[in-house]
């Protein structure tokens, strides 16, 4: 019986993998294998050894990444095995890098800018500012803060020492940055105050913020700012993943391709000697050092903003155009 469920659990892992990119990282990391240890380990024995792990792989990770990296290991050690260069190896792995931005990191094209004389009611700032920059500084807050009193959200009550900002409670329908935004002034402010030992109840918590305290305080807000405006452009559908995790995770990759280099060139490097420096140098240390520095040139433009997204990346930009043109002489005079 249970023999029974497990082969049907198999076969229903193997149909779907047929509809996603695993079966090319299967088929490609079993032939790879088996040009590997044919030699010395018979090519059935190495044929059953190497489907049983795939499909273990697919049973209990359910995950092509880590396919693709025995497909990459696999390479590397053909590479190694059968010409003793990387130069197969980081050949093949820089054209993938290429291949990955291609098909899913490149924006769709941008086509024609024109002037857009405003945005959206929708498309609060610091959303803008990240579709336009993929980042968010004090300055998107303060304007964020500045639209939020211009809605009617946030009061504004000036004394002669400062300037406070006074909570509102307006009709408008708004976004999960600008909401995070309000929560991060007004309970926020809440919240420190009660860590410093004062006893606040519920309805103590402050509706009157100074925007002093604001201001000294943006530069430590600018981290979950950015989480926030991030995950909201993805679930809003302006892009298809978080661009600057990606970036950080593929500069990750970077570095641990890096390390693997020097590990790489280290050994080679103890029989230099016998082989001699100029093939080391030709064979090893050149090809090794072209997947991380693919990978790094990778994370600097891998991103993948959604038609959606692109949309507003050019009225974004036609707006901008539009305020270096207009609304920027009007302010030098």
């Amino acid at each position: 019986m249970y023999l029974k469920e497990f082969f049907e659990f198999i076969y229903d892992r193997l149909n779907l993998a047929l509809d996603t990119l695993d079966y090319l990282y299967l088929v490609a990391t079993i032939g790879l294998s088996i040009l590997i240890y044919s030699k010395t380990h018979g090519i059935l024995l190495a044929i059953i050894f190497f489907i049983s792990i795939s499909i273990l792989a697919i049973w209990l990770l359910e995950n092509s990444v880590f396919l693709l990296a025995s497909l990459f290991l696999s390479l590397l050690a053909v590479s190694l095995y059968y010409t003793h260069t990387l130069w197969i190896f980081s050949i093949v792995y820089a054209l993938f890098c290429y291949a990955y931005w291609y098909y899913f990191g490149k924006d769709p094209e941008l086509g024609s800018v024109k002037i857009e004389y405003s945005l959206s009611e929708e498309l609060d700032p610091l959303t803008a500012s990240f579709i336009f920059k993929e980042d968010i500084d004090t300055f998107d807050i303060v304007a964020s803060i500045y639209n939020l009193i211009r809605k009617g959200e946030i009061d504004v009550e000036i004394q002669k020492n400062d300037i406070y900002l006074k909570k509102k409670s307006g009709d408008n329908l708004l976004s999960k940055p600008e909401m995070f935004l309000l929560d991060r002034v007004f309970i926020m402010t809440g919240v420190e105050i009660a860590a410093m030992g004062i006893n606040l109840k519920k309805d103590e918590f402050p509706e009157v913020v100074s925007f002093g305290h604001v201001l000294e305080n943006i530069l430590k807000w600018e981290p979950a700012f950015l989480r926030v405006v991030e995950e909201h452009v993805v679930d809003s559908g302006y892009y298809d993943y978080a661009p600057v995790l990606q970036r950080k995770y593929t500069k990750y990759l970077s570095g641990i391709l890096f390390m693997a280099f020097v590990a790489i060139t280290s050994y080679s490097l103890r029989f230099s000697s016998i082989i001699g420096y100029s093939k080391v140098l030709f064979n090893i240390v050149i090809p090794g050092i072209i997947p991380p520095v693919a990978t790094y040139i990778l994370s600097l433009y891998v991103t993948k903003r959604t038609e959606k997204g692109m949309d507003t990346y050019r009225k974004v930009l036609g707006f901008r155009e539009f305020l270096r043109r207009v609304e920027r002489p009007k302010l030098t005079y």
